[in-house]
């Protein structure tokens, strides 16, 4: 609401992930990854110029690859992995906006939380008066999409004993 520029130009994400563990990423199905790609293309009302990954664990290439597979080409473009490298980063993303602890001058991470607590809680009144709003799906043209058009048949599976 405070910079229309950003769903013109588009964002750049950067996902510091110090001290997350493969561990983490193998609780993840299939069809979770699934959602969370066509999330970040169809549904994101956002333009992702590029999606960055700092501070990465060992074996996170895995999981980044099975991600890659089902994302688009223009998407997939779009994923860099600096690790450690922020001089790298900084060919994508000013100094000047990104926090000390990436090398930056944007100011220190806990006081940008901060100021994004505030900001929420700035805008409760409205957050909550969009809470009313919804959909009339009746009115969309075309047959309607479910979960098992897009992520295949739901359900459980018995195993099947042979002799």
């Amino acid at each position: 609401m405070e910079d229309d520029n950003a769903m013109v130009a588009g964002l750049r994400v950067v996902l510091d992930l110090e001290g997350v563990t493969l561990g983490h990423f193998v609780h993840m199905t299939v069809i979770q990854m699934k959602k969370l790609v066509i999330s970040l293309q169809d549904v994101n009302p956002f333009r992702i110029k590029g999606t960055h990954y700092i501070n990465v664990p060992q074996g996170f290439d895995m999981f980044l690859n099975g991600i890659k597979s089902l994302l688009n080409e223009k998407y997939r473009s779009r994923i860099f992995v600096h690790n450690r490298n922020y001089d790298d980063l900084y060919n994508y993303i000013p100094k000047k906006i990104l926090p000390e602890e990436y090398g930056g001058n944007g100011g220190v991470v806990k006081e940008i939380i901060d100021q994004w607590k505030r900001r929420i809680s700035d805008y409760s009144d409205w957050l909550d008066d969009d809470m009313q709003y919804r959909t009339d799906e009746s009115k969309r043209p075309g047959k309607p999409k479910t979960a098992e058009d897009i992520f295949g048949i739901n359900g459980s599976f018995r195993q099947l004993q042979f002799d």
